[in-house]
This record gives structure tokens, C-alpha cells and sequence, in this order.
């Protein structure tokens, strides 16, 4: 049986079944709410067990012609039911902004739903042989990295593990600058100063560049930054036991931060950051005696987050999210892929068959790429077939509308959508059809659901297929 992070793994990977048959397929132009465009390609290929596994993927390289990439997967089995999806979604600053899995639970005829989550991910980081930090050895350790008696500018690569979706590297850069006596909690302490220049991507524009203050144990005493939400100073200078040799700090903020630094057997140290008073442990940076890390753990990504340094690169694991659960009757789920590919979901499931001018079947739509992890509920109907002139001449037009929180037009020949328009303003249009599409209306914005009164009673429920 397979275990969850492998079931993850699996998803990650997308774990679609090799390529049984492949025919051309149509490109679209996507145009989204706030104008950004994509022009997408689809996927539609044969599946073992009679199964199809459906993708949408933008076109070209990359950013050239695109302002988002989007890689959206739905495996379908031979009942028309989706089984597990997955997508990724996002700008070129941030490629993978949405990255999200969903995998069928339930055995048919049992209470069935979809589990969607960010599935657990798996990297290596280059890092070299050099210095290396963590904000945490820079927070206990910097003065002790620094070399004084040299002096100059001096660069630290710092493993950052906040205000990114993925860890990555960033280079500070460090330079003596004189010494000053600064006010703590405590009373007035000394401090040697550094003038850094970050690049951090959690520090407003503004604190990119400033001054670190640094006790005599090493430690940052005030760092013109943020750290946690607010400006970085400690309470007092760095504390040490004798008897064991920990060093410890305190933050001057709520919530009652402390640093530890301890030593363990062979000369390695354990960096650890706690809240109240440092009696529960939140990050936990190990380091050689030399200070360079050789593990990190952290909470910081909204996940559990763990790395290891292997020679000259570092191997990290980001655990999935818990899942989020959406009941799914009957296994009604649809997902972005769906919408491009009538020929799969009219010929077999439950939007199979339906006869046009007003048939209505309902289901649960996931729109991953808003990042939402639970499903919409929402009624497909078939309206009356049209005629239209397409790039070969005269055409039949299947119609669909689909209500939920907002409503889509769809347009298809029974194969492949030729269009879809919707209440948001998205448009996507299959290239050749652009003037169809143009001469069609969006479909109005749905009204606000009626407030209920406790006398009135339920509407009644969508047809079932």
C-alpha cells in the first residue's frame, strides 16, 4: 500500500500513464479577467482501462509569449470520472505560485470526495564548499562569520525560509562600519557596527540595506531590518551558561522569542529559535563547529521544512499540506482540463448524453488556479444547439451553460471547445474561431443567492444525471 509522501511524490510527478495515442490537437488563447493572456495547447491521450488523461499546457517559451505559465492534468477513468489532478499556475516572477494536487478518494457507490493539497516537494540547491548561514546563525553568529581583522566587503549566502514559496539562496553582503552605543531594553550597550546590503525578499525595499549592531558574543543586538512582522532588536546581550556552554538571546517583540545556541558532541552547535521563552521550539539550524550548516528544519513555508547539506549542495524536502476534502457525490468532479475537451466528458460519465434545450446535471468544480483547494458546487446545463459559420464553412454548435460562482458559456462541435465566454470576463477561443467568439455575449454576472428567511424552505435541488 502506498504511503502518503509516496502518493505525493506521485502527484508531484503527475503520475499520468504513458502516451497510448496522440492526434493533433487545437491551440486556444486564454484571456483572463485582468487581461494577462496565455495561449495554451491541449493534450488528450488514451489511458490503459479505457481511462483519458487530459492536460493544458502554455504554448512556446515560456514568458515569451505568455504573462503566466499554467501545466494543468486530469486523469480520467473509463467511467468519465476524474481520479487525481494536478496543476501548476503562476507569473514569471513566481512560476509556480499555485501548485496543487487532488486525488479521488472513495470507492464507487461509498461517499466520495476529492483531498486537494500542495504536494510534498523535493530539491537540491547548489552551495559550494564556502560560508553559508541561516537567518538564525546570522542572528546568533554573525560578528563570529565576519572576519574583522580583514575588513572589506565580505559576501554570506543566506538560506532563506521566509517570504519565499520555495527555499533559495541569497546572497548578503557585509561591511565593517565603525561602532556605536545603542539603547536596549537592558540599558546602553556597545555595538560594533555592519552595513549589509540584502536583497531578502521578505524585507520591505527600504530595510534591503542598512546596519546590523553586533554584541560582543557575535550576536545581532538591532538589526535596521524586520524579522517576524516588526524591527529586530534584543532585550539584552547574549547570556551564556558556563556550565554548558549555551548561549542564549531574547527578542525584544511579543510573543517572547528566544535564541539558543548550544553545543553538542564533536563541536557541533544547534541553533534553535522557541517562543515563549524558547520552551517550544519552532527552527532548529544545526551547524560544524566552524558555524557552516549541515541541517535546517522550519515551519516558515506553511509546511514542515527540511535540509540536509551533502558536499556542495543542499537536498531539502517541503512535506505536503494536509489535505482539504470536498464531498464529490457520484464522483462529480470537474476540473480545468474538462472544459477543453467535450469529446471525452459528452461521449461517457455523468455529463454524458445530455439532450439539448435545457437538461440540467450537476457537480463540483475545483478551480486550482485561483489557488482555492476546496470544490464549487455547480449545474451544467445543455442549451439548444446553434449553427454557425466556423473556419470550414457551416457548423453545428453545441451550447452549455455552467452555473456556479460564476457562469460559463461553452461552445463546442462535440470534439473540442471552440469557445468559452464567462460572467468574470475569461475568454478562451480556439485560434480559427476568433470571430464566433466575438459575436457572442458573455453571460451576465450570477445575482447574490436570495438571503433566506427561517420560514422559507429550501429550494429545491439540481436534477441528478
Amino acid at each position: 500500500m502506498k504511503t502518503r509522501a509516496a502518493a505525493a511524490l506521485c502527484l508531484l510527478a503527475f503520475c499520468f500513464p504513458a502516451v497510448v495515442a496522440r492526434a493533433q490537437e487545437p491551440t486556444y488563447t486564454v484571456t483572463l479577467p485582468d487581461k494577462n493572456v496565455l495561449r495554451v495547447r491541449t493534450e488528450s491521450t488514451g489511458a490503459p482501462m479505457g481511462g483519458h488523461s487530459l492536460r493544458v499546457v502554455t504554448l512556446g517559451a515560456g514568458y515569451a509569449v505568455n504573462d503566466f505559465s499554467l501545466d494543468a492534468r486530469v486523469l480520467l477513468a473509463a467511467d468519465g470520472l476524474p481520479q487525481r489532478a494536478a496543476l501548476t499556475f503562476g507569473p514569471k516572477a513566481v512560476p509556480e505560485l499555485v501548485n496543487l494536487a487532488a486525488e479521488r478518494v472513495g470507492a464507487a457507490g461509498s461517499e466520495q470526495a476529492f483531498h486537494v493539497s500542495v504536494p510534498e516537494r523535493r530539491g537540491t540547491i547548489p552551495v559550494g564548499a564556502g560560508r553559508l548561514a541561516t537567518l538564525s546563525v546570522v542572528q546568533m553568529a554573525v560578528g563570529r562569520i565576519y572576519d574583522w581583522q580583514r575588513g572589506g566587503e565580505q559576501s554570506l549566502p543566506v538560506l532563506l525560509d521566509i517570504g519565499v514559496l520555495t527555499p533559495q539562496l541569497s546572497q548578503m553582503t557585509l561591511v565593517a562600519d565603525g561602532a556605536e552605543e545603542i539603547d536596549l531594553k537592558a540599558g546602553k550597550v556597545k555595538a560594533r557596527r555592519l552595513r549589509y546590503d540584502a536583497p531578502f525578499a521578505f524585507l520591505p525595499e527600504a530595510a534591503r540595506k542598512g546596519h546590523l549592531y553586533v554584541g560582543k558574543r557575535g550576536e545581532v543586538l538591532r538589526w535596521d531590518g524586520v524579522l517576524f512582522g516588526q524591527p529586530y532588536k534584543l532585550k539584552a546581550p547574549a547570556t551564556k551558561d558556563e556550565t554548558t556552554g549555551e548561549l542564549r538571546v531574547a527578542v525584544d517583540a511579543p510573543g517572547d522569542l528566544v535564541l539558543k545556541e548550544t553545543p553538542r558532541p564533536g563541536g557541533d552547535r544547534a541553533f534553535v529559535l522557541g517562543a515563549q521563552n524558547g520552551d517550544f521550539p519552532i527552527a532548529t539550524t544545526v551547524t560544524r563547529p566552524d558555524l557552516r550548516p549541515v541541517s535546517v528544519e522550519s515551519p516558515f513555508f506553511g509546511r514542515p521544512f527540511k535540509a540536509v547539506v551533502v558536499g556542495t549542495e543542499l537536498r531539502y524536502t517541503l512535506a505536503a499540506t494536509p489535505p482539504k476534502r470536498t464531498p464529490t457525490p457520484g464522483g462529480r468532479a470537474w476540473f480545468a482540463p474538462q472544459f477543453f475537451a467535450p469529446g471525452v466528458w459528452e461521449a461517457a460519465g455523468p455529463f454524458a448524453g445530455m439532450e439539448p434545450g435545457g437538461e440540467k446535471r450537476n457537480g463540483v468544480y475545483f478551480p486550482l488556479f485561483t489557488g482555492q483547494e476546496d470544490g464549487n458546487p455547480f449545474v451544467l446545463e445543455r442549451l439548444a444547439d446553434a449553427r454557425a459559420n466556423g473556419p470550414a464553412g457551416p457548423a453545428t454548435v453545441r451550447r452549455y451553460r455552467m452555473a456556479a460562482k460564476v457562469t460559463h458559456d461553452l461552445y463546442t462541435d462535440g470534439k473540442h471547445l471552440l469557445a468559452m465566454l464567462s460572467s468574470d470576463g475569461t475568454r478562451i477561443v480556439r485560434g480559427g474561431w476568433e470571430a464566433f467568439a466575438e459575436a457572442q455575449t458573455a453571460p451576465p454576472t450570477p445575482a447574490p443567492p436570495a438571503e433566506q428567511k427561517p420560514s422559507d424552505a429550501p429550494a429545491a435541488a439540481p436534477a441528478e444525471p
